[in-house]
């Protein structure tokens, strides 16, 4: 059965170019394959055209992509999917189409959608070596304040243009299951301080010189195609999250450096991503952007990516050199990777280091930066060597990471969402993205190195996560052993379940790893998990309190709170009245 059939405008996992692909529900992947590489090899040469092909075969079923150019990608959905009906078609004994009847009509959709001119300016731009941008309505061509645009059926020749006034800008690409965001802001906190204005796309929206532009999940092709026509940017950094990397592929295939955060099982099962490497897989898209002068930072602590990314990269021709990061200075695959000429960012003697074999680069103690909160944000760590590596491949001078560095911190402020401490009347509330386990773990970790008399926490999660997934949430805050849990609905999240059953499922787990009865108690939504944390918490408490629906309500209560003189101290809350889950 067909579920989805899409063009791919960019850079993506299944295809060396632009193209358009299918998804099938089969369970017999393999064969479908084998079917529809026969029917649309045929469709293609009566035809007359060729394409490349792309297949991955998943569990219950396959993707299938071809090859196409700019002007003919509506085409090539048809072609597809006229193949996929011919191939179901033979497997399944049923009559097949008619190709002498429909390939007429495939021939006409090839002509209407031909734009010659843009693939003029797309020749012209490629010998410039110049970015160029392309959506349903318009193109491109350079990026930032160094772009042009015009309307798709109003281009100009390529003598038309005034290519003088067109260039390129720094442009870095962010990905990887956790800490997209902050790198994001950190990168842009150190370019910045470089004197550049810089422009950012993210899960939180868009912003230029640090103004919100639009608010919302920018982290895909759109956002990013906003940020590089902006006529103020003189940089960009953008979070490329594996949503729109698999539904589109990437908006731009010019850039001067890559990151990847971490890769953990998240989204699996999704746009036939099945495993952890087929996620790495889709996450290293980014690399194939990167200049051959530019880097590819990599996490040499994520297992993952220690032992599959190079081999990954390879079989790309990723030609751009890697940047590994590590918390250790004695990574042995560093220590190799130096001695063999390469880059790394590491903490040596307490101190954040970009090093080669020859020189050392030193940016100050981890403790001193804010954003480490003294050294027990081993995450954030992670996070901002990943960030060194990104600005030294982007020119970034050392004096201006080191006082970004020193600058910028996990509030609301600068990091929304993503660690930001609040005291109310002697307790501390840690307002977190925290979303999966990989991210729980790593916010246990802080909430584990932080004194506390008592601790709570508030859990919720996404409906889109299978019974594992959320089960594990459960235990994974169970090893902090909290005096108290809130289990809240995320209304907005309820993505197919209906409403209640993810909060069944957390509180089943609970009660299956013996967590007391009065322990656990349920709230409708985060902003009445908050309320509930509220009347619990009392002077040397701390509370976690990941948000992923209601972040602006709740962040504003607790800066409300936090502002307000302290009240006098009082006892301890009792236990807070309210159903157990």
């Amino acid at each position: 059965m067909l579920i989805d059939s899409r063009r791919l405008t960019g850079s993506n996992p299944w295809l060396p170019g632009l193209g358009a692909i299918i998804e099938v529900e089969r369970p017999d992947g393999e064969a479908a394959v084998a079917a529809w590489r026969e029917e649309v090899a045929r469709i293609l040469t009566a035809l007359g055209r060729d394409a490349v092909l792309g297949t991955r075969v998943h569990p219950g079923g396959a993707a299938m992509a071809l090859t196409a150019p700019s002007d003919a990608l509506f085409a090539a959905t048809e072609v597809n999917e006229l193949a996929w009906f011919c191939a179901e078609a033979r497997l399944d004994g049923r009559l097949m189409p008619d190709l002498a009847q429909l390939l007429p009509g495939i021939m006409t959709i090839f002509v209407a959608e031909a734009n010659p001119a843009l693939r003029a300016l797309e020749s012209a731009s490629e010998r410039r070596d110049l970015s160029i941008l392309r959506d349903d309505e318009q193109i491109s061509i350079g990026l930032g304040h160094g772009s042009r645009g015009w309307p798709l059926r109003n281009l100009p020749s390529p003598d038309q243009v005034e290519w003088s006034e067109l260039h390129d800008i720094p442009v870095a690409l962010v990905t990887g299951t956790n800490g997209k965001t902050t790198s994001v802001r950190l990168t842009a906190a150190m370019l910045a301080a470089s004197g550049l204005r810089v422009g950012t796309s993210s899960t939180d929206g868009i912003t230029v010189q640090e103004e919100s532009i639009a608010a919302g999940d920018y982290s895909g092709p759109a956002g990013a195609r906003r940020v590089l026509r902006h006529p103020a940017v003189e940089a960009a950094v953008l979070e490329s999250a594996r949503g729109g990397i698999l539904r589109r592929g990437l908006a731009i295939d010019r850039v001067g450096a890559a990151l990847v955060t971490n890769v953990a099982a998240d989204h699996l099962g999704e746009f036939g991503v099945s495993s952890i490497h087929d996620l790495l897989e889709t996450k290293l898209v980014v690399a194939t952007a990167v200049r051959p002068e530019g880097a590819i930072v990599l996490n040499a602590d994520d297992p993952f990516i220690l032992a599959e990314a190079p081999r990954i990269l390879s079989t790309a021709r990723v030609r751009a050199a890697i940047v590994w990061f590590s918390l250790r200075d004695t990574h042995p695959v560093v220590l190799q990777h130096l001695e063999e000429g390469g880059r790394a960012c590491f903490v040596e003697h307490g101190e954040f280091v970009h090093a080669t074999r020859e020189a050392r680069e030193h940016f100050g103690a981890v403790q001193d930066a804010p954003i480490t909160w003294d050294g027990t944000a081993r995450h954030n760590i992670s996070n901002v060597l990943g960030a060194i590596g990104l600005a030294r491949a982007l020119q970034v001078p050392p004096s201006a990471i080191r006082s970004a560095l020193c600058a910028f911190a996990s509030t609301n402020d600068q990091n929304p969402g993503r660690l930001n401490r609040y005291e109310v009347n002697g307790s501390t509330f840690i307002l977190d993205f925290a979303h999966n386990p990989h991210g729980w773990r790593a916010l246990v970790e802080v909430a584990r190195a932080h004194p506390a008399r008592r601790r709570a926490v508030a859990l919720g999660q996404a409906g889109d996560r299978d019974d594992a997934s959320i089960r594990e949430l459960a235990q994974i805050v169970w090893t902090l052993q909290p005096e108290l849990i809130v289990v809240k609905e995320v209304e907005a999240y309820l993505r197919g379940r209906p409403r209640g059953e993810v909060s069944r499922i957390l509180g089943e787990e609970f009660a299956r790893l013996g967590v007391p009865a009065d322990r656990v108690v349920s709230a409708a939504g985060e902003a009445e998990a908050l309320e509930r944390l509220l009347l619990w918490a009392g002077v040397g408490d701390l509370v976690l309190m990941p948000v992923l629906a209601e972040r602006a309500q709740v962040s504003a209560q607790l800066a409300a709170l936090t502002s307000r003189r302290s009240e006098p101290d009082r006892p301890p809350g009792s236990a807070v009245e309210g159903e157990a889950t």
